[in-house]
């Protein structure tokens, strides 16, 4: 459960700096939206230890997202490469609690988010074309 957490958390730990642009998209399961998903990029930057803060969003019926950065709130994601990670989850995320932790299940498999393999690169012109289509077994 902790992996959780630290996926969501993760960007609120990282330095800030930057351009941000507009970064907008949509997340497929299995060829279907994937509504109420937790979506983060986090710029990752050569030998920069500190490349900005991360950027989130939550996924609407139709699996369609538009990022925030993390911390103040304005619209966008740090223009280059990130670190993407995307979870959804059977009902609402529980306090994490003894009892309740266990009957949560994350609907999109690992390697999507705590052992996330996907990338995304902002262009600096931002984009509306941010898409994933995720494959659960």
């Amino acid at each position: 459960m902790r992996k959780v957490y630290l996926v969501l958390l993760l960007p609120l730990f990282i330095g800030c700096g930057g351009q941000y642009v507009p970064v907008s998209g949509r997340i497929t399961l299995n060829g279907e939206p994937l509504a109420d998903a937790y979506v983060t990029f986090q710029p990752v930057g050569g030998g920069n230890l500190e490349p900005g803060p991360g950027s989130y969003a939550k996924t609407d019926a139709d699996g369609r997202f538009t990022l925030r950065v993390v911390g103040d709130e304005r619209s966008g994601a740090r223009v280059g490469p990130h670190m993407v990670s995307i979870s959804a989850y059977t009902g609402a995320v529980p306090e994490p609690t003894e009892e309740r932790v266990a009957r949560i299940e994350n609907l999109v498999p690992e390697r999507y988010n705590t052992e996330t393999t996907l990338r995304f690169e902002v262009p600096a012109g931002g984009t509306t074309e941010a898409r994933f289509e995720l494959i659960s077994p």
